[in-house]
């Protein structure tokens, strides 16, 4: 499914960092249990088949909170990662949000760019076709920078 202008102007990048802090706080739990089960899984005075079995378990667990640690360690960069491009598409948007306005424009959340402005009484065709001319310029490059703001939210979704 593809990423709407709508969707991104309600994209914030600090959630993203205290995301990200949220999960080394985790990991350092979670990396601290791992290496507790190690080290202490299975009692030094065990012996036989039952302690066998017991340091295969516990190493298959070990093994299980590897692999998860390491996932979380890639969400947790990429969460970082995405951050400052979130930012730099928060001021993007808002920036085209601006300039619409400014220039009497809406942007609809599918990214349309709809002229609210009046036309003003012209005295010659001439006039007339230089006001529709600069303002299909200025909708234009709106339309152009919201396909920039969704080409980079595109990218950051497929980090995150």
């Amino acid at each position: 499914m593809a990423i709407t202008f709508g969707q991104v102007k309600t994209w914030k990048a600090a959630p993203l960092g205290d995301a990200g802090d949220g999960l080394k706080a985790d990991l350092r739990k979670l990396e601290t249990s791992r290496d507790e089960l190690e080290a202490n899984g299975v009692a030094k005075s065990w012996t036989g088949v039952a302690a066998d079995a017991a340091r295969g378990h516990r190493d298959t667990l070990v093994a299980q909170l590897s692999s998860h640690i390491t996932g979380k360690q890639q969400m947790q960069k990429a969460l970082y990662a995405a951050e400052p491009q979130v930012e730099a598409i928060e001021r993007l948007v808002q920036g085209i949000l601006d300039r619409a306005k400014t220039n009497e424009f809406t942007v609809g959340d599918d990214g349309s760019v709809t002229s609210t402005a009046t036309p003003p009484t012209f005295k010659s065709r001439y006039e007339a076709e230089e006001w529709g001319n600069s303002r299909q310029f200025v909708a234009q490059e709106l339309a152009d920078d919201i396909t920039d703001a969704l080409a980079k939210a595109a990218g950051v979704d497929v980090i995150l």
